[in-house]
């Protein structure tokens, strides 16, 4: 995007202008501090500009980027930064809180004076005399109008008008009115600067590594990224507002432990000075400490926080990501689906303004979150995507992981080492069951290989009571009965560890600590997990997991 210098047109033919170019370094700082260099043209020997490239330091250097506000900021330095008080002489009122203006009539204008603060959005020269802004508070935004004939100091107007940018916040007193046109305006009389933008704040960015590693830049250029964040929030006080009326108890258990377990994943590892240098790791899942509460007596349980899993970054994964996970005491695998379905539908129509349907990040699917969902048998769905009949039993005895591996050359799935048969089950479900789950889907009884933590089913032992639920083709939540035999949960860590000694560094790894409680009795319980950037994704129809986390992680 060319930009104009700020002392005249994009050719510099004259002997003066180019004097003046190149006292004032031979640079140009167009939108967002995209720089302009001084280049020779063959054609009429005239030096126009061109975009250069630029270094981080270069592209945001304040000092170069707004050389000609220096004399203005500097008159203003002695109130620049000053305390912001909100009992002054002058009441001050939020953006929000305007509404006695509504009252006026065209043209009125009230007797009383009004103070207001908010960021300059965006600036309209009427005359030397008639400036227009508009300024923004929380969204909320007013027109500010700038009369030298109103201005309490006539002779510094021209100053400030020349002084002020988009992007300054600063906090005016006038009276509040309406214009001719009927806009809502304050007519100030005073304005005063209370915090200097020093940078261009763009119209838009595309440059990704901008996006991501300059969030606040990100953030003041994008009000739909700004509303999927509040978004977000909303959707967390309504998942708290579901469990609460249920009355579940909020708690909080420990991000650092020398315990590292309630999922398949690889933790990060770090040492604790304190603890002479124990290991340590940051959490992949709280399931474990949650079922010891509901051991210890807190019988409807749920926390949402942060976990951590050393694993790649793609469109629906981070290393550092949000969950939710509720437990109850004295359901049962039925009970446990209806809970879903309902939380989902009272979540999902709080916060799409009283609809229960979504539509998708690429427009292509109208989800429909009004149980009851479809449900799928997850073993007899991939038989049919297979064409044929899985092992039976499926464990992890080399026959089995042979036969599973031979389904996956045949349907061209990669799957790399170590082979068990849980990895092998979860790649050749992921392709041939989870794409076909586009409205809301339960697949059910996972077998016992790939759920170590879930009671097994009288029926089958061989299949758990278990239940994926799937949006979208992907995975919205993890849910089951949980295991409460201490016997059968060291069996089952006991494959696990054979796994991890076959390399698999994603095993769940045996938790004694955590058998031993289960040793006090655990009551019949479900357990519910769920990526909370996943729901959100869905509410906001985003297709990126980074465009509802507010300091995602990028490469590089």
């Amino acid at each position: 995007m060319w930009q104009k210098p700020p002392f005249g047109s994009h050719c510099v033919s004259s002997v003066n202008n180019l004097a003046r170019m190149r006292r004032w370094g031979g640079t140009n700082f167009g939108a967002w501090g995209t720089v302009r260099t001084l280049v020779h043209c063959h054609q009429k020997h005239r030096y126009m500009l061109r975009p250069a490239k630029l270094s981080h330091c270069q592209r945001f250097a304040s000092d170069e980027a707004f050389p000609l506000r220096k004399p203005f900021l500097l008159k203003q330095q002695s109130s620049l930064y000053d305390d912001f008080r909100l009992d002054d002489e002058v009441p001050f009122k939020p953006l929000h809180d305007l509404d006695s203006c509504d009252q006026l009539q065209s043209g009125e204008v009230q007797e009383w004076e009004t103070r207001v603060a908010g960021r300059i959005t965006s600036r309209r020269n009427a005359s030397k005399k008639l400036v227009f802004m508009d300024v923004c508070q929380n969204e909320t935004m007013l027109q500010i109008v700038f009369s030298m004939k109103r201005f309490e100091k006539s002779e510094t107007f021209k100053d400030f008008m020349a002084g002020l940018r988009r992007g300054d916040i600063i906090e005016v007193i006038g009276a509040l009115g309406k214009t001719k046109t009927g806009e809502r305006s304050l007519f100030a009389s005073s304005v005063r600067v209370v915090a200097p933008c020093l940078h261009d704040i763009p119209d838009r960015i595309s440059d990704h590594e901008i996006l991501v590693k300059e969030r606040h830049l990100a953030l003041l250029t994008s009000k739909e990224l700004r509303e999927r964040l509040r978004l977000r929030a909303a959707t967390i006080k309504a998942i708290r507002g579901f469990l609460d009326e249920r009355g579940f108890i909020e708690v909080e258990t420990p991000v650092l432990s020398a315990r590292v377990g309630g999922a398949a994943a690889l933790p990060f590892e770090t040492e604790a000075k304190a603890l002479q240098k124990e290991k340590m790791y940051l959490r992949i899942a709280p399931e474990l400490y949650l079922k010891q509460l509901v051991i210890g007596g807190l019988e409807q349980v749920y926390e949402i926080g942060k976990q951590f899993r050393n694993e790649g970054l793609d469109a629906t994964h981070q290393p550092e990501f949000t969950t939710l996970e509720f437990y109850k005491a004295y359901g049962d695998y039925e009970s446990l689906l209806c809970l879903i379905e309902t939380f989902l539908q009272d979540v999902v129509t709080k916060v799409n303004n009283g609809s229960c349907t979504l539509t998708t990040g690429d427009g292509k699917h109208a989800i429909n979150f009004q149980g009851p969902f479809r449900r799928l048998n997850v073993t007899e769905a991939l038989e049919e995507g297979l064409g044929t009949k899985l092992p039976h039993p499926l464990c992890e005895t080399d026959a089995c992981i042979a036969q599973l591996r031979e389904f996956c050359e045949a349907h061209n799935i990669t799957a790399a080492p170590p082979y068990t048969a849980a990895k092998l089950l979860d790649r050749l479900i992921s392709k041939l069951v989870e794409p076909k789950c586009i409205q809301p889907t339960f697949l059910c009884h996972h077998p016992v290989v790939m759920s170590p933590l879930a009671k097994a089913s009288q029926l089958d032992p061989s299949i758990t009571l278990r239940v994926e639920l799937f949006v979208n083709s992907a995975e919205l939540c993890n849910a089951f009965q949980e295991l409460n035999d201490p016997n059968e949960q060291r069996e089952r860590f006991l494959q696990q560890t054979l796994n991890k000694n076959k390399g698999d560094e994603e095993a769940t790894v045996p938790d004694e600590v955590f058998c031993s409680a289960l040793e006090y009795g655990l009551p019949p319980t479900i357990g519910f997990g769920m990526g909370v950037e996943r729901l959100v994704m869905l509410l906001s129809s985003s297709s990126h997991i980074r465009d509802v986390v507010a300091f995602p992680m990028a490469k590089g």
